[in-house]
């Protein structure tokens, strides 16, 4: 599995270290533990998938195709229609 550093994630993210870690405490990301006990490394895929998050912004047409390509519901109904009975 591929890591980066601290700095190297607020770098691809075009953030601070100090969003960085806010990102952290609200869940967006995982740190887990580095070399020595005051690093912290983080998952390329996460940082990856938060990046392209980020690009996509809140762009309605962007967020439906994202869902639908990971086949998630775009809208979730109770309603069923039925034929015939």
């Amino acid at each position: 599995m591929n890591y980066f550093t601290a700095a190297q994630a607020a770098e691809r993210l075009g953030v601070s270290r100090q969003t960085l870690y806010a990102y952290v405490s609200r869940g967006l990301l995982h740190a887990e533990p580095g070399k020595t006990h005051r690093e912290r490394r983080y998952r390329a895929a996460d940082v990856e998938r938060l990046a392209a998050q980020r690009t996509r912004g809140r762009k309605p047409k962007e967020v439906a195709k994202a869902a639908l390509d990971w086949g998630t519901p775009v809208l979730e109904s109770l309603y069923l229609r039925l034929r015939d009975g």
